[in-house]
């Protein structure tokens, strides 16, 4: 990101996060990019789960699992957390053809 000339502040700050010369930081920010412009842009106003790594993810419809993972190398997770994002897409993002209403 920080290479391409069109990157925008937002992208610029998440990519300067990443690259910290202590190690990476542990955040629960939750990022969606849109994939007609290959553009980036954080999700703001979500109860989020607590900041981990190492997690599962996967997404069906508007919605995102996030299960387990870690905090630092003595605190792990045996959670799980459903996440609507629907608040935060446009319609065609919602729609699944492979579900019946």
């Amino acid at each position: 990101i920080a290479e391409h000339e069109d990157a925008d502040e937002e992208e610029q700050a998440a990519y300067q996060e990443s690259q910290d010369p202590n190690g990476p930081t542990v955040n629960n920010g939750l990022w969606a990019m849109d994939i007609d412009t290959f553009r980036w842009r954080k999700i703001e106003g979500l109860n989020a789960p607590l900041p981990r790594f190492c997690h599962s993810l996967a997404s069906f419809g508007a919605f995102c699992v996030v299960f387990g993972g870690s905090r630092d190398s003595s605190t792990s997770y045996n959670d799980l957390h459903i996440v609507d994002l629907s608040p935060f897409l446009s319609t065609t993002d919602t729609e699944d053809p492979g579900i019946a209403a």
